[in-house]
């Protein structure tokens, strides 16, 4: 008995996350089309190679985005303008958690006792009262 290969084309998608999937002619794509606008979403391995069934055959969504959605654009100027932000508020926060644990204002015990010279050894130490 001879097998029928599926041409490659839009069908029913055998996942049901979307209403259509897109198969190459060997096996089933990440290409959904949900509402009629194609989004991908991966298969399970399972079924990747799974042929359509006949007769399942769908037309194509229309590729174009969504209504209210548009990707954004990114302009050098306004990237350098995001990072030197980003930047500035990472060096103030350092400065201010730093700023009070500052080494300038922590009393190190060599400066705030004067320093006492050693008693000579040939002389006896003195003693309290007396």
């Amino acid at each position: 008995m001879a097998s029928t290969v599926s041409p490659a084309g839009w069908y029913a998608d055998p996942s049901g996350q979307g209403e259509a999937r897109y198969w190459n002619g060997v096996a089933w794509t990440q290409s959904v089309s949900r509402g009629g606008v194609e989004v991908e979403s991966p298969l399970n391995p399972s079924q990747v190679s799974i042929p359509p069934a006949p007769g399942t055959g769908v037309a194509p969504p229309v590729k174009t985005q969504s209504v209210g959605v548009s990707s954004p654009r990114r302009s050098p100027l306004g990237v350098i303008v995001g990072v030197f932000t980003v930047l500035l508020i990472v060096v103030l926060i350092v400065v201010l958690v730093n700023d009070g644990d500052s080494p300038a204002e922590t009393p190190s015990p060599a400066t705030d006792a004067p320093a006492e010279e050693p008693a000579p050894a040939d002389e006896p130490a003195p003693t309290e009262g007396g």
